[in-house]
């Protein structure tokens, strides 16, 4: 029988996993105080929440990761993004941008909420460049 997601509350117009709504407000706060204007951006670019799309494989099953549409957007606004995801050193989000053919995907920047599904992860795929890991990944942007 297929999950449905009726009861989890709404983040951009997606669903995302009930534990997510108080470090979200919090996160919400932090990344107005670090980056004003980011934050409209982030909640009108929400492409998936909870959810069992192919492409995931899993990973938005339990409503622990968003994803954030991020094709088309200029280079600059992308680097806010992901700097606000990966804010406090991950504290909240661990989150990469995924380039066309990663993991067959489209182009989309994937979080991962703390210590939950996938986190580590996509700790992994920022590794040891940390902040300098978005320069890279924008480099090789079409």
């Amino acid at each position: 029988m297929a999950k449905t997601y009726a009861d989890f509350p709404l983040f951009g117009g997606r669903p995302i996993n009930p534990g997510l709504m108080g470090p979200i407000n919090e996160w919400a706060a932090e990344v107005n105080d670090h980056d004003p204007g980011i934050w409209p951006v982030l909640k009108s670019h929400v492409s998936q929440g909870a959810g069992s799309a192919g492409a995931s494989r899993g990973t938005h099953k339990k409503g622990w990761c968003i994803d954030f549409k991020s094709r088309g957007l200029a280079n600059d606004t992308v680097r806010r993004m992901v700097n606000a995801l990966n804010i406090h050193n991950s504290r909240y989000f661990a989150a990469v941008l995924r380039l066309p053919g990663e993991a067959g995907a489209s182009e989309h920047i994937h979080a991962a909420f703390h210590n939950r599904e996938n986190y580590l992860r996509v700790l992994a795929l920022i590794g040891p460049d940390g902040p300098n890991y978005i320069e890279k990944k924008l480099a090789k942007r079409k």
